[in-house]
């Protein structure tokens, strides 16, 4: 009988199991299970009413054996004998036997209903645990799961934790590092200055040809149409001042302070004089006068004994070192004087 309730309860079960499978379930084993279910109940509903058969059957045998053994006090009687006839026995004892026997078939029937509402209750709560179980062990793993993505989200983390302590420390050194570059280039720097400084008060300013030749342009008196002026013979020229327009006149030996510029160069000089302060005007160069008629025959000068000059032109080179101007013809003595002042010859044009 415990046997076939435990088969019972094992079919229920696996039929409520296959049940919450919804969709996925197998039709075809619900209907093995609930034909199981039916055979197996019916079988305990048989082994039951057995049960009560024999309950009964053990009630009426306990009935016979309680008439014939009656205690009074001690004295064991027989119902039979204290009966008036056989028929009042017969009557009181079929009675009795039908009372006491469904009252046992009850009884049993009572208990037997009674262990069953036990046994399902049983069945049903280890059903209950036993899904229960399956949560948990469901939960457990889900829990093993994020057990394990949280031992590596934490593993990741400490890994990032550590990165980034070291590139803290890298970021660290580095900025030390720059801080005594910075401090070297900083002293470079003042070394380098203090080294310019001392260059800078030692040593003399070199011009370069670029200053010189500009400073010479700078310093030559800017003319237009330089000429010569006639009846001159050749020894006066002419030409007009470009700052004021106004025409001058200058002996061949001066030339050199003179430059000739272009028309356009030469209205720039006006117009820088006409909007400069008229204070500036007391500091500009005066037009050089015009040079008296050159005196050809000038008096003897006694020269000290010429060096040979292979740049020399006219042949002064040739000359003799004890010789005078007077003797010399007048292109050689012109040669003479332009070698005096200017250090070379200007060719007459």
């Amino acid at each position: 009988m415990e046997e076939l309730q435990a088969k019972l309860d094992r079919l229920k079960w696996e039929l409520s199991t296959e049940n919450q499978r919804g969709s996925l379930k197998e039709a075809g084993k619900v209907a093995e299970l609930e034909a199981q279910i039916a055979e197996t109940q019916a079988r305990i509903d048989a082994e039951n009413n057995k049960q009560v058969e024999v309950a009964v059957a053990t009630a009426q045998e306990s009935i016979y054996n309680l008439f014939d053994r009656l205690d009074f006090d001690g004295n064991v009687v027989r119902l039979r004998d204290i009966m008036v006839n056989e028929q009042a026995y017969q009557m009181l004892s079929v009675t009795l036997q039908q009372a006491f026997g469904d009252l046992a078939e009850r009884g049993e029937k009572n208990a037997l209903a009674l262990k069953e509402s036990y046994a399902n209750e049983i069945a049903d709560k280890d059903r209950r645990i036993q899904s229960l179980l399956e949560e948990i062990s469901v939960i457990g793993t889900e829990n093993g799961k994020l057990d394990l993505e949280l031992q590596d989200m934490t593993s990741k983390r400490d890994a990032a934790v550590r990165a980034l302590e070291d590139k803290d420390a890298q970021i660290d050194q580095l900025q030390d590092q720059l801080s005594e570059a910075k401090a070297d280039v900083e002293r470079l720097e003042k070394d380098v200055q203090a080294l310019r400084d001392a260059a800078t008060a030692k040593a003399p300013v070199i011009k370069t040809t670029e200053d010189i030749k500009q400073e010479t342009l700078d310093s030559l008196i800017p003319v237009t149409n330089i000429r010569w002026k006639e009846n001159s013979k050749n020894t006066t020229y002419q030409a007009e001042d470009a700052k004021t327009g106004d025409t001058i006149e200058f002996s061949w030996l001066a030339k050199g302070k003179y430059r000739e510029v272009t028309a356009e160069e030469a209205a720039q000089f006006r117009s820088e004089a006409e909007h400069a302060p008229e204070s500036n005007g007391a500091g500009q160069e005066a037009p050089v006068p015009a040079s008296p008629p050159l005196d050809l025959n000038p008096p003897e000068l006694q020269f000290p004994p010429a060096v040979p000059d292979e740049d020399t032109t006219g042949g002064l080179a040739e000359g003799d070192a004890g010789g005078t101007v007077a003797e010399k013809t007048l292109e050689e003595r012109v040669a003479a004087l332009e070698k005096a002042v200017w250090g070379k010859v200007e060719s007459a044009a």
